[in-house]
């Protein structure tokens, strides 16, 4: 992908159109204000950038990241983004988040539930087609779908917008069914449907704390917020109040702190011992894609999870580096609007979010002061990297720096770009921390079961 020219000029009307839609909000104390130009050239900067695959972070992280994502926000309109938007794009904080599954379960109740067989209380799971085109009825691997359109019966679409995440759903579903059947016969269908949706959502609150966040924030944070018998410590910032979180996500979260998963996209995954697939491949044989113009997803799509959540399984698959770098091009976009890294920066402007160095003084204000040193922030000396150099306002960037790319870079640089940074932590761990339910007491309530994607695969596995 060509550089292109100076971006002190647009080359045509629609790019023009999709910088005119990210009007800047008014400016207040703290917020991150830089010109259209050098968000651009600093975009651009983070699209050309060589990447490098990780050593340490598995790559379904990265989708069970959007899954994760999924269930605590509702995009606000479109986002114009659609399939290549791999991670949290919500512009809605919703304050009644808990980490309910809400992408996979219907609130309104069992008989409202798409994709459910009101007969059993189980989802319904698609088969797949051999390469002659041939159902192969014994298996069950995709998820439901309508016969005419392909598009998948659940109750959050965006959960069928890429290959990797329907696939992970299509687990959650197996898991629910799991459960169903271990429910007592004289049960009837709703206390049946009611307790295994209980049972999995369980399941999925010890996943994301004990899986995923503990795999990708940095430790000593997880343990600020998550470690069992917390010292006096731990306990004075669990019950303080919220530094980010309001009445529901905050947009350093989503805006910002969570798009980390942007980086860790690559262009080509190894699904199973058989089919290497692009990217594009991915959207393609989805309901979005209408599955690629077949009737049922092909067997040679089924994608081994395990290879995706193992280490050292058969054909692992691995991340890319949280580093600065994001090369995801949108597709039927003109430059610059095809930059994902562009328009993740207009939209953090957009959002009013304030810039990197605003965030470290709320938190250095905020949490006792031998806390503070141990989180061991980027200085501002430390704010360097190969991608301002390539900008022309290197000095200006430095000394306030877009919270989203200063993510990227402190997990490069305090992370080793196998974790993210100390402030992307803390804003990752205080929001979900906050969105766990609470007892009576108004004491939340940590998952304890130190449950994994591979615990749950274990049992979905052989379904």
């Amino acid at each position: 992908m060509s550089r292109h020219g100076s971006s002190s000029g647009f080359s045509s009307h629609s790019e023009l159109a999709f910088l005119d839609h990210h009007k800047q909000h008014i400016d207040y104390p703290g917020v991150c204000v830089h010109s259209k130009g050098t968000l651009i050239d600093l975009g651009e900067a983070l699209h050309q950038i060589p990447t490098n695959i990780s050593v340490a972070i598995l790559a379904g992280y990265t989708y069970l990241g959007q899954f994760i994502d999924h269930d605590i926000t509702h995009t606000f309109g479109s986002d114009s983004l659609a399939s290549a938007d791999v991670a949290p794009h919500s512009y809605l904080n919703l304050a009644t988040a808990n980490l309910q599954l809400t992408s996979v379960y219907e609130a309104k109740g069992m008989q409202y539930q798409p994709g459910l067989n009101q007969q059993n209380a189980e989802f319904i799971l698609d088969p797949v087609i051999d390469e002659d085109d041939q159902i192969l009825a014994h298996i069950k691997a995709d998820l439901p779908r309508d016969p005419v359109t392909k598009q998948a019966l659940i109750p959050d679409q965006r959960n069928d917008e890429n290959l990797l995440v329907a696939q992970i759903h299509s687990h959650f579903l197996k898991l629910h069914n799991h459960y169903v059947r271990q429910q007592p016969s004289e049960l009837s269908l709703t206390d049946k449907f009611n307790k295994a949706k209980n049972a999995v959502i369980k399941v999925y609150q010890n996943i994301v704390v004990h899986d995923f966040l503990r795999t990708l924030l940095r430790f000593d944070v997880w343990q600020l917020y998550f470690g069992a018998n917390p010292t006096p410590t731990q306990n004075e910032v669990r019950q303080q109040k919220p530094l980010f979180f309001k009445q529901g996500i905050p947009i350093e979260f989503s805006a910002a702190a969570f798009r980390f998963g942007h980086s860790m996209v690559r262009e080509k995954y190894r699904l199973n011992a058989d089919t290497n697939a692009t990217l594009t491949e991915l959207f393609h044989f989805t309901g979005r894609g209408k599955l690629n113009g077949r009737s049922h997803l092909p067997l040679k799509y089924v994608i081994d999870l395990d290879a995706f959540f193992t280490p050292g399984a058969r054909h692992e698959q691995k991340a890319n580096d949280i580093r600065p770098h994001v090369g995801i091009t949108i597709p039927d976009f003109p430059w610059p609007a095809n930059r994902l890294a562009i328009r993740n920066l207009f939209r953090g402007q957009t959002l009013g979010l304030a810039s990197a160095q605003h965030v470290v003084e709320k938190i250095q204000s905020n949490l006792p002061e031998s806390l503070f040193r141990k989180l061991d922030v980027l200085r501002q000396d430390e704010i360097s990297h190969p991608v301002l150099d390539a900008v022309g306002h290197k000095l200006l960037l430095q000394k306030s720096t877009p919270l989203w790319f200063y993510i990227l870079l402190e997990a490069f640089k305090k992370g080793r770009g196998r974790t993210l940074g100390p402030v992307a932590s803390l804003i990752i761990a205080e929001t979900f921390y906050n969105l766990l339910e609470q007892d009576p007491n108004g004491f939340v309530l940590i998952p304890t079961e130190h449950l994994t994607m591979r615990d749950l695969m274990a049992i979905t596995s052989t379904q």
